[in-house]
Parts: structure tokens; sequence; C-alpha cells
């Protein structure tokens, strides 16, 4: 009978099989591992610290730190100073400014937390214009933050409404409620506003500061100069070709 060969021995089919090479039981299951860069026969061969040795010798594993917590290299590895099974990912990803290992860790509100502790997700907090309020407490209110129970009201301010909780109407302007009203002394009539005539001045309707406009009387009306002129008693603009009177010919 022509005995078979594995490798460099002989062997008999009836009750043993070739294995990549390995002689192994006729019942066992050929497969093979990966060890390192190398394969083996997990029937009569063990992976120990990267290396392949023979099954009946005493493996002894190294013994490496993450940090500085001992882990088994045969069965773990470090990751980013975690500790994880040596089949998981070693993947991480960014949580603001903080790398954290998704295997074990998660982003919460901006925060790193263990993923065994549940995430509560906090509430967008509630805006009023560029301020955020506690919509348990306060509402908005015409862009003013304001307590719940308050009534909601706008009331008018010459040509602009204000919010009586917060603000207040003085001399015909909005104010905040904090600041002291200083009322004008003889409020005057210009147009559809009032104006006070210490500092400021009526010129055709219009509110202006004396110290930066002149009101030129034009006729029997008055008017800022700047882009305008006066001709033959009535108010044109500067770019009008103002003709020159019969009477002055």
């Amino acid at each position: 009978m022509k005995r078979s060969r594995c490798g460099q021995s002989f062997y008999n089919r009836k009750s043993q099989k070739c294995c990549y090479n390995q002689l192994i039981p006729v019942g066992v299951k050929c497969s093979r591992l990966r060890c390192a860069n190398i394969h083996y026969i997990s029937h009569n061969q063990q992976c120990c610290n990267g290396r392949v040795i023979p099954k009946t010798s005493q493996c002894i594993p190294v013994t490496n730190h993450c940090g500085r917590l001992p882990y088994n290299s045969q069965s773990q590895k470090c990751c980013r100073g975690q500790i994880l099974p040596i089949k998981v990912p070693c993947t991480s990803l960014r949580c603001k400014n903080v790398v954290y290992v998704s295997h074990s860790h998660q982003c919460c509100n901006g925060r790193v937390i263990p993923k065994s502790v549940p995430c509560n997700p906090s509430p967008t907090p509630a805006q009023c214009g560029s301020f955020s309020f506690n919509p348990q407490t306060h509402r908005c209110c015409f862009g003013q933050i304001v307590p719940i129970q308050v009534p909601c009201t706008k009331l008018p301010c010459g040509q602009a409404y204000y919010v009586p909780h917060t603000q207040q109407c003085c001399s015909s302007r909005v104010i905040p409620k904090v600041v002291p009203c200083q009322p004008n002394p003889n409020p005057l009539a210009c147009g559809n506003t009032f104006i006070n005539p210490s500092v400021q001045q009526c010129c055709h309707g219009t509110t202006v500061a004396p110290l930066r406009s002149t009101c030129v009387k034009c006729g029997a009306s008055n008017f800022i100069p700047f882009g305008h002129r006066c001709c033959n008693s009535q108010i044109r603009p500067s770019s009008f070709h103002c003709p020159v009177p019969f009477s002055l010919r």
C-alpha cells in the first residue's frame, strides 16, 4: 500500500489527514488561524505573544500596559488609553475639543461620558432676540423677556412701540424702565413728533440739530439747504436750474 506524505512525514490515511503540512486526526476539522502575519493550525499549535508555538508548550503572555492598566495582548488591545477586545476596531471620534473611543464612550451635550451612562439631551434654549430664556418662567413679548404671568402688551410712543413691563415712553422716546425719565421742559410739536427746543429745532416739519444744520427761510417755508436750494421763493433740488426773474434782467 502506497504511503501518503504530509510535509516531511508519512501518515496513515485511515487515522490521519494532512492539514496545511500538519498531521491531524481524521475527525478533526482542518482549520487555520492567523497569528500576527503567520497562519497556524489550531489543533496542535497556538499563538503566543505574536509567535506560533506548539500547543503542548506553556504560553506566558507578555504584560502590556494601557495607561496604568495591564492588559492581555492575546485577547485585548490598547486604543487611545482604553482597553478594547482585540477584534473591536480602534475608532476615535471628536466631541467638541475632546477625542474619545466610540466603543466605550459617547458624546453627550458636548461632554464625553461612558457608554453605560444614559445620555439625556439638553433642550434647546428658547430665544428672544439675541437672549435665551426659560420658557417655564418667562416668555418673549415683542423682543422683551417678561415673566410668564405678566400680560404681553405694547403701547405707542411717538413713532415706535414699547412693552410697559420693561420699558417706558419718555418725551416720545422709548427708554428702559430702570432709567429715570427727564421730560423736555417745553416740548414743541414738529410734524408728527415733539422736540426739545434746547437741543433741537424744527425746520419745515423736520427735526434738526442746530449745531449741525442751518434752517433757511425760503418764501413762506423753512428748509435745510443740504441737497436743496431756494429758487424764486420755492424749495428746489440743488441740481435744479433756477431761472433769473424778469424783474432782475
